[in-house]
Formats: C-alpha cells, structure tokens, sequence
C-alpha cells in the first residue's frame, strides 16, 4: 500500500485513494480524512454548497439556486508515487476528477491541486480529518476573534468565507485531538472557505474549500497540515511563524518608524461619536470632559464623510461634520479620523462593480438613498481624490467595510479583477491613508492585509455559550501589528445593532452593550476599549435595511456611559502597558471557557472571569463575577 513518512508524519493512501491516514509519528496520533468529506463540483459557480446532511445528484440546487457538491466515493480512485516525499492521489466522480499531490516537507504535509489534469471547478481540499475512531472533537476556529468550538450540541453547518462579520480572519484552523492538534493552513486565502459542520448525526467535519476563479481551479490551490501541541497557544503560534516566515508580519514597532502618529493609540480608548451631526451637543466640551476623566489618548471617529456624495440624510439628520474640532483634538493629544466610504458609489457612475451578467452589485440604503458596490481599482483614485480635495488634516482615517467585505470578481470590461486582485487593490485602498502617516482603521479584521493598516473590528461580545466560547486567537498572531477592536457600533454601551440583519441571534452572535463581558475580553487579548460616549446615531429600524432608519443619542451625563467609561479607564491602561507587545500564551482555565489567562512578552498575566459568580486563580486570586485583573 502507498506510503510515505519522515520523521514527524506518517501518510498512508489506499490503492482506489478512499482511505488517507495521517499518523503522528512522536505521538502516535491517527487520523483519518472522512470520505464522505471528499466532495466536489463541475458547476463553475462561484459559491457552492459543502453539506454533508443535504448531499444531492449533480446539478440539484438549493432554495435559491446554488448548487451542492456532491461525493466522489461512488468511483474507484487511484494512486502513484512521486518520490519517496510526495503521493498524487486522484478522485474520481460524477463532478469530474481531483488530482492532489501529498508531498511531505519539512515543517508538515502540504496537499495541493494539479490543476492541468484537474477537471472540477471547486472541491474540498482535501476533506474533513478526525482522530481515528472519533465522531466528533473540538475545533479551534478564527470566527472573528476566534472560537474553541468543544464538538457538542446539536447539527449546524458554516461555511465561512474571507469576511469582517459573518467569515474568517485568518486562513487557519484545527481540529484537536487527545495528543496532539491537527493545524490546517490555507495557502491561497482568496478563493477559499472553511466548511464547518456538525451533521445530524454527530460527526463533526471541518475542511478547507477551494472555491472556482472565474468558472474553474485555474491556479494552483493548497493547504499545509501541521501536528503541534493540543493547545490555542501552539495551534496560533504555529501559524504566526508561518506569516512571519512569508515575511507577512509588520510589527508596531516598523510601523510607528514609519508613522511615528501611531505612538498616540497605545492606551487610547476607541470613541465613536456617531454618523450623524448632534445639532445639541456641545463636541468641544464633551472632548474636554472625556480627557479630564483620565482618558489621555483616544481615537476619535468619524469627524466628517468622505463619500462621494455629499450631504445625505441619516435618521434624518446630516452627517457629522465637527472638523471645525480637529485643533482642539491635537492639543488634547487625541487621534482624529475621518470616515473614508469609497466602497459604495452611485449606480450610475464608471466606479461601479459589475457581475458576470453586466449588472452592479447592490450597495449600501440609507432612507431613500441607494449606493452600488465600488471596484477596488477605481476606489484608489476616488479615494486620493477625496483625501486631497476635502478630508485633509487629520491624523487618521476609518475606511468603512474595505477590510470586511468578501472577495469579489469584476466583469466591468474597464477595470475586470478575480478575487486576487480584488484583495491587493483593497490593500491599496487602504494604504491611500497609511502613505498620508495617518493611523489606518477599517471594518473586518483581515490578517492577510494587517501590513496595510492598523485597526481591524467585528468581535463577539457573549464569549460563552454551551458548546463554545471565544478565545484571543487573532491577538495570539497579531498582536504586535494590529489592534482588533469592536464593530463601530458594538461599544461597550450600545445594543442598538444587535437587531440588524439579526446579528444578534445567530449562532456566533454579535453585537454590543454587554458592557463588563466586552471590557473584560479586551483585557484578555490586550486590546484597547470602546465607548460611544456622546453624539448622534441612525438604526434601522426593527434592524431592517429597506425599512427605513431612526435615530438615537449618548452624551456623558447618561448611566449607561458612565459605566461603560468606568470599566474603559482600567483596559485603556493596560493596554497603554502591553499594547505593543506579543500576546505570548493562553490557558483555559475552567472546562467551559469561563475563566482564561494571557500571558504577553514582558510577563504581563491577565486573567479574566466571565462567571456571574466569582473565581479563583492562584497567579491573581480571587476574580469578581464578569471582571479580570491582570499582575
């Protein structure tokens, strides 16, 4: 039977390619890919459904006509050598055929498809691996901070694309078993997803997807397994020296040589202010108010719109414009952004993205006005156009959902792109701000992009729920290179967009106003905290986009502020103490994730308790129900 080992890995493929089997060889760990897991599709669609519960014939679709991968186990496969290092192991079905190369390096085994005698157009690469004889594990999964999924409750199905709310931050996961971890790497992020299920059954199965480019696999796809400690740390750390071996990781320290203004956003608190302009507030007061409570830095956002329409209404009221403030904020020594909004565009402009059959893809509402998707190509020069003609002078900018929206292809016969360069030119996006030295905040935190900008957001606020919990897996990688903070209107005191799109009841919720459960999590990872201390703000209402909006208000004489900025002054410190540095190991120390450490590279240890009662630790002693404390 085909098998190839070296010192750390054990691959063994049956003749007709239906069994693969991995083996630990300093553990003696098996684990053993799911056939049932291998599945494909000749579509060419760009989304195709991965379900292990609802597989179907070719060509059958779901309720709104994507198409479902279907099984290659119902033909023989087959197997040859190539080398003593490397296996290429070929699928046969109704989709077509896969070709897969299994070739062992030195840090692991990397799977990757031959793409010239490849005929699918999307496929699992390679499948779903278990510890032998195990139905169900834990899974350690970057779901916006990141998740440690336990392998209980009942049947669910995700799958998770590149993207700041709903998908993944970093192209990693693993699934754990009794001795050692099993890390999965995406290699090639932008035409992937992650398939995350737990079928009715039982059986749990988490696998990469390579998704179609433009109606087929037209590049080489791969993924790299890795064995490492059973552990978040090693799972994270393992990962983070991958990006710094693909010289992908900028630390603070480059960046602040570079931008010495990003010195301003250690220890700051993260104060939104609101879309809309508060005709009865008095900014410059509330400003002077927020520094006499001991807030010493802050980034202030957004100070004005720089879309390419001007003057819409929100909740009827006009947008923020306080720039008439921006040199009382320089003497308070706080960060002021503007709002950058060059994602959406009016439909009828030559900056519009088109899909396959030539139409826009539909963009932002707010009442009666209506935006288009924007392409990323034409997004560079419109936003140097408006940095340069009306948002000069600040000292930072919040580009809106560039770092959170999926990857998109463009038809437009001027400026087509595949989701590849739909990501670089994002990326240029971005650096518009970063060339100008300005501090660089955008919607989604995008691992891939964080040598472009410095503050990516969307977490979740619950942080345990009866099957998982959320863990600091993206401060464990990037940390020292980018901050990881809150939706802009998930503060620590606004619930208001938990009913938006139902955000806040999906299996992975979000939303804010979970004021001490938030400060604490920030904490744990070192972040720095969020308030919406004063200003103006539109919701949809009953969370409903083409329902039209209404607005709602903070100003600092409210409790709900008060307390938010009480539990802010402690993590904004902290943060002011470590925010620089590497988060360097995590433990979980309750079997429900309730209680958890950190530990950063000066020796800093933070330990925090989401229990409604309190909890004891020998490194901090006793912690307060909902609370942390750091030594």
């Amino acid at each position: 039977m085909p098998t190839i080992r070296d010192r750390n890995i054990e691959l063994f493929v049956s003749k007709d390619a239906r069994t693969i089997r991995l083996t630990n060889r300093a553990t003696g760990g098996r684990w053993v890919l799911d056939g049932d897991t291998a599945l494909g599709d000749r579509s060419g669609a760009q989304w195709v459904r991965y379900d292990l519960d609802k597989r179907s014939k070719p060509g059958a679709t779901d309720e709104r006509g994507t198409p479902y991968a279907y099984a290659f186990n119902k033909k023989a496969g087959s197997v040859e050598a190539l080398g003593d290092r490397a296996l290429v192991v070929t699928r046969r079905g109704e989709a077509g055929e896969l070709v897969m190369r299994f070739e062992l390096t030195a840090d692991g085994c990397r799977v990757s498809i031959v793409v010239g005698r490849t005929t699918v157009t999307s496929c699992a690469l390679p499948g779903a691996f278990r510890p032998e004889g195990a139905a169900a594990m834990a899974v350690a999964l970057p779901k916006n901070q990141g998740i440690w999924h336990k392998g209980t409750g009942g049947p669910f199905n995700h799958d998770l694309d590149r993207e700041g709310h709903g998908g993944f931050t970093m192209p990693f996961f693993a699934g754990i078993g009794e001795h050692e971890a099993l890390l999965t790497i995406i290699e090639q992020e932008h035409d992937a997803r992650m398939w995350f299920q737990k079928t009715a059954g039982g059986r749990m199965a988490v696998s990469a997807v390579a998704d179609a480019s433009l109606g087929r696999l037209r590049y080489e796809r791969s993924v790299l397994l890795r064995f490492v400690e059973p552990n978040l740390t090693a799972i994270c750390q393992s990962y983070r020296q991958y990006v710094k071996d693909g010289g992908n990781l900028v630390t603070w320290e480059e960046k602040i040589a570079a931008r010495p203004n990003l010195e301003k956003l250690f220890g700051a608190l993260m104060c939104f202010i609101g879309y809309c302009q508060d005709a009865d507030l008095d900014y410059a007061a509330s400003f002077k108010r927020l520094k006499a409570m001991g807030f010493d830095r802050a980034f202030v956002y957004p100070l004005a719109m720089g879309n390419i329409v001007e003057g819409y209404p929100m909740g009827g009221r006009p947008p923020i414009d306080i720039r008439k403030h921006l040199g009382l904020l320089a003497e308070l020594g706080y960060i002021s952004a503007g709002w950058m909004w060059t994602e959406d565009v009016p439909a009828d402009g030559p900056d519009i993205a088109l899909n396959a059959e030539g139409k826009p893809f539909g963009g932002w509402t707010i009442d009666e006005y209506k935006w288009c998707r924007g392409c990323p190509v034409r997004q560079v020069a419109l936003s140097n156009r408006i940095q340069d003609e009306r948002m000069k002078g600040f000292t930072g900018h919040h580009f809106d959902v560039t770092a959170s929206r999926g990857g998109m292809e463009c038809f437009h016969a001027d400026h087509p792109l595949d989701r590849r360069e739909d990501a670089a030119w994002r990326r240029k996006v971005l650096e518009t701000g970063t060339k100008r030295g300005l501090v660089v905040s955008s919607e989604g935190f995008w691992g891939w992009a964080s040598p472009s900008y410095d503050i990516g957001s969307v977490k979740i606020a619950t942080p345990v729920h009866a099957d998982w919990y959320t863990v600091p897996m993206t401060a464990l990688v990037y940390h020292d290179s980018l901050v990881h903070d809150w939706w802009e209107v998930d503060n620590y005191n606004n619930p208001h967009h938990r009913s938006q799109h139902k955000r806040g009841e999906r299996y992975f919720p979000l939303g804010g106003g979970w004021q001490r459960l938030q400060a604490a999590q920030d904490a744990l990872a070192g972040q720095p905290p969020n308030v919406f201390p004063f200003g103006s703000q539109y919701a949809f209402v009953e969370g409903v986009m083409s329902k039209g909006t209404e607005l709602y208000r903070y100003n600092l004489d409210m409790a709900e502020v008060k307390e938010a900025l009480a539990l802010a002054l402690p993590v904004a410190r902290l943060h002011r103490r470590v925010g620089k540095l590497a988060l360097v190991s995590h433990e979980t120390l309750a079997g429900d994730g309730s209680v958890q450490a950190s530990v950063f590279s000066d020796g800093t240890r933070v330990v925090v308790n989401y229990a409604d009662e309190p909890r004891e630790s020998a490194a901090v002693g006793v912690v307060e129900p909902t609370s942390w404390k750091a030594v």
